[in-house]
């Protein structure tokens, strides 16, 4: 199993892998991935997925925001199988 190098892990997908016609990453201009963020705390979600009704009582601080940053701590299990399985996940609506 490959060794996690750094305290955090981030991962940009290319909207052109999910949604059809969309840009690929090198199209979207470099001000598009900074800005406002919230930072929304889903340590306690064991397995599936993360919705619109989980975000329900966080709304006005997500309406704030021009990013969201979802925190499952997951990374704790990182070395073990069980990383690997029933992880929370945000519903592909994030992805728009």
């Amino acid at each position: 199993m490959p060794r996690q190098k750094s305290p955090f892990l981030l991962i940009l997908d290319a909207p052109a892998h999910i949604i059809p016609g969309s840009d690929p990453l090198d199209r979207i201009p470099p001000d598009r991935f900074y800005g406002r963020a919230v930072l929304l705390d889903f340590t306690g979600k064991r397995a599936g997925t993360i919705g619109v009704a989980d975000l329900e009582p966080m709304r006005r601080a997500v309406e704030k925001s021009e990013f969201v940053i979802l925190r499952t701590g997951w990374s704790r299990l990182w070395g073990k199988d069980e990383y690997f399985r029933e992880y929370p996940r945000p519903e592909p609506f994030f992805a728009l």
